[in-house]
């Protein structure tokens, strides 16, 4: 794979995930790389929490598999 015009992003680290998150002093989360980037897309880009679920079949449709 190739990435054309990727800039490196700078900034983010420990220091990013703000005092009051969850976990916050758990050794484990706070050197996670995952969770560091993520703080900073929330808290510089507004990026969600989590996508939206998608919208569940109703309950009667007649395509929807059921387990019996």
């Amino acid at each position: 794979m190739t990435l054309e015009n990727a800039r490196p992003i700078f900034g983010w680290g420990e220091q990013s995930i703000p005092g009051f998150a969850e976990r916050r002093g758990q050794y484990l989360y706070r050197t996670c790389r995952n969770w560091q980037f993520a703080w900073w897309l929330r808290s510089n880009r507004d990026a969600p929490d989590a996508l939206p679920m998608p919208p569940m079949p109703p309950a009667d449709n007649p395509d929807q598999l059921k387990l019996m």
